[in-house]
């Protein structure tokens, strides 16, 4: 769920080495895009589960099929959940108006 590997130099790092890399907001965007269902999801449960998981299974790395690892589940998994229920707040932007706003910017 992180950084793609072409932006901003993160291509072959971790998760916690792409400094410039604003976990919440990556992960609130993509929700917001990819993963509708959120809006209509206790996202607190889902967390809350994952973090169940995490624990129980003694989760040390998380290799996610698109973005980068995550090398310190305790640090970064947290930003992430942060930007997943952020997006679950917020009302459906949709991909027109992201577009619309990116490229009046």
């Amino acid at each position: 769920m992180a950084s793609g590997c072409g932006e901003d130099g993160h291509c072959g790092l971790l998760a916690e080495e792409a400094v410039s890399l604003d976990l919440p907001d990556v992960s609130s965007t993509f929700a917001d895009l990819a993963l509708f269902w959120t809006k209509f999801a206790d996202m607190n449960a889902y967390c809350d589960r994952l973090d169940h998981l995490i624990a129980r299974l003694g989760v040390k790395t998380i290799a996610p099929t698109h973005g980068l690892p995550i090398a310190d589940v305790k640090a970064t998994v947290p930003k992430v959940q942060a930007g997943l229920k952020a997006a679950a707040l917020l009302p459906e932007s949709g991909t027109n108006e992201k577009a619309a706003v990116a490229a009046a910017s």
